[in-house]
């Protein structure tokens, strides 16, 4: 959720996406992008039959949680990801090591026109290979022409990030063999104010070194 407040009023939101039904990645106005940068995404051959890639895609096979919880599926509350396809499809937020991936999920254009002090909300579970795989955030004060990496600790993390995470390494704590839901907020920058086009994306990027670390990314309840 994407909130605006001052001294004088509560807080207001002005954009939310949760993903849920009947939603789809592509009625939800939120957009893939392939990055080439520093890796290309490439489609892995499976057994030299199946084509297997990493894509963005949202689906209750991982289940948008309250924070502090363990992930899972079938809990009837999709969520947006990035996860195997074709045969692999069904297992949620969980990536295909042998394939390199950098893609981006960016929002609609989102009008912040007359709102200041805005701030974003979202739940996430995020982890990957320690130190070659990631996720982070970013955000376009240009309906999306140019991008920029978000930086520092967000303002606020419930439960709290494991050492080293940051808004440019989303990681969060883990209940073995899932990730545990975490909520965290972020004051937004003052260029994100008064404008008709701000929006925000997520990365994910892993190379193909056959070392896989689930959970990858999975978000809800922007």
């Amino acid at each position: 959720m994407l909130f605006v407040g001052n001294l004088k009023s509560s807080a207001q939101i002005i954009y939310s996406q949760n993903f849920n039904a009947p939603t789809t990645l592509a009625s939800s106005g939120w957009t893939n992008t392939n990055l080439t940068v520093p890796w290309s995404s490439i489609t892995y051959l499976y057994l030299g039959i199946f084509s297997v890639a990493n894509v963005w895609q949202v689906s209750d096979y991982e289940s948008g949680r309250p924070p502090g919880t363990c992930g899972a599926a079938g809990m009837l509350n999709q969520s947006l990801y990035i996860g195997a396809n074709g045969i692999f499809a069904s297992v949620g937020a969980a990536y295909v090591s042998n394939a390199t991936t950098n893609r981006r999920i960016s929002s609609p254009n989102i009008n912040t026109t007359g709102y200041t002090n805005l701030q974003l909300s979202f739940n996430f579970i995020g982890n990957g290979e320690a130190n070659d795989d990631k996720a982070y955030l970013q955000y376009s004060i240009d309906g999306g022409t140019t991008w920029i990496n978000a930086t520092g600790a967000p303002t606020s993390s419930n439960p709290a990030l494991p050492g080293g995470s940051s808004l440019n390494n989303l990681k969060s704590q883990i209940c073995s063999p899932q990730g545990r839901w975490t909520n965290i907020t972020w004051d937004l920058p003052a260029s994100c104010e008064n404008i008709p086009n701000l929006r925000i994306a997520f990365v994910w990027q892993n190379d193909n070194d056959v070392n896989a670390t689930d959970p990858s990314l999975a978000v809800d309840d922007i």
